[in-house]
């Protein structure tokens, strides 16, 4: 489920209208909405909305396709996993999930660079 309609499920469940949540979020309610209609969420946020709603950020990774979801991560795995070292083994599940996250996204940038430099070499040729 899209991580955002999973956030409004919640704060729905807890009949909290989006704009007494936006204030307790300390945002406004335009820039929640824009929130609840991404695909990714930033760490700090969605860490922020797990506790104004009182779930573990696990509840949003049971489930979660990564490979097909876009993630916005805010934070290197490896500083996560050094400022959380010993805490919880779901905690390494999650580190192991941003590395996976993170190679990929590596590969796609790279994938993306050699093609834009096979469209520049293309434009040069056609340039002669």
């Amino acid at each position: 489920m899209h991580i955002g309609n999973k956030l409004r499920f919640l704060i729905e469940s807890r009949s909290l209208s989006k704009k007494d949540f936006a204030f307790y979020l300390d945002t406004t309610e335009q820039n929640l909405h824009k929130i609840l209609n991404k695909d990714s969420i930033q760490v700090h946020l969605l860490l922020k909305f797990c506790k104004l709603l009182q779930v573990h950020p696990n509840h949003f990774f049971e489930d979660w396709d990564w490979k097909s979801s876009p993630v916005d991560v805010s934070e290197s795995a490896e500083t996560y996993r050094t400022r959380h070292r010993g805490r919880s083994t779901d905690i390494e599940k999650v580190g192991r999930i941003y590395d996976t996250v993170i190679q990929e996204k590596d590969k796609r940038i790279k994938e993306l660079e050699d093609h834009i430099e096979s469209l520049k070499r293309e434009v040069k040729a056609l340039k002669k």
